[in-house]
């Protein structure tokens, strides 16, 4: 997927015992997600009123107060691309994922998403 800013690629992996789950330096962003059962997928940026459910927090925050407690400069929130299902936030891609889309022990499937910056 190339939004003219990012590039993305998406790898799809079984879970079993053997694999660990990582995240690579500040050029790659890796993230793995379970939302196999919230395809199709979407990239976008903001809008108004955008909330998502940010993991570790609990509960319901909106985009801009987010951006805004985790101090982002405002000239990088409109480029934050948003990774999303059904106008959902799974992840503030860089920042947080959404809490109803983390890995569980359960899990089985997941996504890979691979997120490049454009040069």
């Amino acid at each position: 997927i190339n939004n003219g800013q990012h590039t993305i690629h998406l790898t799809v992996i079984n879970l079993s015992a053997n694999i660990h789950i990582f995240t690579l330096g500040k050029a790659i962003f890796v993230f793995f997600v379970n939302c196999f059962q919230f395809i199709p997928l979407t990239i976008r940026s903001r809008k108004a009123g955008d909330y998502f459910y940010p993991i570790g927090l609990g509960n319901k925050k909106k985009l801009q107060d987010y951006f805004v407690d985790e101090k982002i400069p405002r000239d990088e929130r409109d480029a934050a691309p948003l990774i999303t299902s059904n106008n959902n936030i799974i992840w503030v891609v860089g920042h947080r994922l959404d809490e109803r889309y983390k890995v569980e022990k359960d899990t089985k499937r997941i996504l890979k998403f691979e997120i490049r910056q454009m040069k």
